[in-house]
């Protein structure tokens, strides 16, 4: 097959398909190899998405990995076909490796290039995002696991150079990629920065060192801790005694019901208001304590689970509920597919969510909260999520962010259970310690932490753009390379008709030696012909001949 034409591509150059430049998914020759040696062995973890990078220092017997994984050699292009991968774009070229034979996933295609054609190019090409994107688009399903198939690679038109010129094009790449690749390290540097000052600002925050002077023009406005503590606790027994007058109405109800329903469950005493050590934590300003959640909170409660929310339930156009995945930022970002119903909704009424509620993921990433506003309030707090209600004194912005801190984090990570991914329940939840001050400093601590976060905002937005822009400046070099344009044409260099016409002719020539030769007849003499039985059809043997 001939690969598909491409305008304006320079008269020495030649449109093929990957078949015919590229060997797809070569067998192992297992008689080349003796014994059981070492071979260098690449999972799918050894190959870094969207850079080239291959580590092949890991190495298995021969034995072990020759049935069940993917063969290839040095020189050889892998091409990941799994769908994950081509997000990312796992692909590289195999660098020299122990005993000149590696072994890695099936999930791995090889392409090894015919004769002198350079691997880089073809990595190249098939690592652009166009590609990729069209190899994507063309997955077909086995073994319900999208993949890229054999056929689509083997059909793909590629354009193909003089061989000389292919390896000046992938020297080029090399050399503009690498001054992409210190650019984007200075960026990935620069965002960790971010990564690290945020945390630090948050770390003075709750420290009481960001709001140090205003402390100092507001001492007017701060509480004496005895009454702190003496306001909270008396905002604790209000909600206390709404909620024991709440519930001795409804018994009275189910009493007249005759009983017929479950009995109510009494309300919850209020914590008790007991400081914790300070010598566990850092020094604090003057009226701010150490103190666990429960001690501010008037509820925290986990997500339905079990037998209370199930798939089915799940709708679209109904109320949002909060998953883990929904909270990003100090944000609720919710799936509009991912709903429940007002029936369902009524039926979890304790699960629902009310302004300035906080609401938390518990499991996998710790750390993940968000304050709920007007926009989520009546939302319903997810299986995944658990949701903490303050006093009214408290302000929740501010115990969102002292939540999402990184010496919280830290906390929750230490107490989650589970092994194979974190979890957290509402007991883990009580005990967080959380520093305490007056409410006015709560709201100018929570001023400055927005002041400052909205300053790193913009610069790592900065940083984005720069990121987008490296982005499309490496598409732009890769679509230049394979249009002829990125480099002069010598010339003097051998047109890649030529080349291809050879690749041609010796693959007709190994598929000829290696065609089976048919076995010769028996010759037999004219003398003895073969006596046939009129009847049966069946020859009988050679009679024996006299010398």
């Amino acid at each position: 097959m001939t690969g598909k034409p491409q305008a304006n591509l320079p008269d020495s150059w030649k449109c093929a398909n990957m078949g015919e430049v590229a060997e797809l998914n070569p067998r192992l020759d297992k008689s080349a190899y003796t014994g059981n040696p070492m071979v260098s062995f690449v999972p799918m973890p050894g190959v870094e998405p969207g850079t080239g990078a291959i580590d092949v220092s890991q190495t298995r017997s021969l034995e072990e990995v020759k049935k069940g994984y993917t063969p290839f050699r040095e020189g050889d292009v892998l091409f990941a076909k799994i769908t994950p991968c081509m997000e990312n774009g796992k692909m590289a070229v195999v660098p020299a490796l122990k005993n000149d034979l590696g072994f890695g996933s099936t999930e791995f295609h090889v392409l090894r290039p015919y004769l002198e054609l350079s691997a880089k190019y073809i990595y190249f090409f098939v690592s652009s995002e166009a590609f990729r994107r069209d190899a994507e688009h063309n997955m077909t399903v086995a073994v319900g696991q999208r993949r890229v198939p054999t056929s689509y690679l083997i059909d793909q038109s590629i354009p193909v150079p003089p061989v000389r010129e292919q390896r000046r094009i992938a020297a080029k790449i090399e050399e503009l990629f690498s001054e992409l690749h210190t650019g984007i390290a200075s960026l990935k540097t620069a965002r960790a920065k971010l990564d690290a000052y945020r945390q630090a600002l948050l770390k003075h925050a709750f420290e009481g060192k960001l709001t140090a002077r205003w402390r100092g023009e507001n001492r007017d406005k701060l509480e004496q801790p005895e009454q702190l503590l003496d306001r909270i606790k008396q905002e604790q027994k209000v909600r206390y005694d709404q909620e024991l007058n709440a519930w001795r109405a409804a018994v009275k109800q189910w009493e007249e019901n005759n009983k017929s329903e479950k009995k109510p469950q009494s309300p919850k005493k209020a914590h008790e208001l007991n400081a914790l050590s300070s010598d566990e934590f850092p020094a604090l300003p003057e009226g701010w304590r150490w103190f666990s959640l429960s001690a501010i909170t008037s509820n925290i409660q986990i997500g339905p689970f079990g037998s209370l929310l199930h798939k089915a339930d799940y709708l679209v156009g109904g109320t949002p509920l909060v998953n883990p995945s929904h909270i990003r930022y100090q944000r609720i970002e919710p799936d509009r597919n991912l709903t429940v119903s007002a029936q369902k909704l009524r039926q979890l009424s304790k699960y629902v969510l009310h302004k300035n509620d906080i609401v938390i993921g518990r499991r996998g990433q710790m750390g993940r909260c968000a304050v709920v506003t007007e926009a989520e309030a009546g939302w319903l707090c997810g299986t995944g999520s658990l949701f903490v209600r303050l006093l009214s004194s408290m302000n929740s912005r501010f115990y969102s962010w002292v939540l999402g801190s990184q010496r919280v984090k830290d906390f929750l990570s230490a107490s989650s259970i589970g092994t194979t991914m974190q979890n957290l329940n509402e007991r883990i939840l009580h005990h967080v310690p959380v520093p305490i001050c007056s409410r006015h400093e709560q709201d100018e601590t929570v001023r400055e932490i927005e002041r400052q976060y909205s300053m790193l905002d913009l610069v790592e937005a900065a940083i984005d753009a720069e990121f987008t822009k490296s982005a499309t400046l490496r598409q732009a070099i890769l679509k230049k390379a394979y249009s002829g344009q990125l480099l002069a044409q010598d010339p003097n260099d051998e047109p890649a008709s030529v080349l291809l016409e050879r690749i041609r002719a010796e693959r007709e020539k190994t598929v000829k030696n290696n065609r089976p030769r048919k076995a010769k007849k028996r010759r037999t003499s004219a003398s003895t012909p073969l006596a046939s039985s009129p009847k049966s059809g069946t020859s009988a043997p050679p009679s024996a001949t006299t010398g």
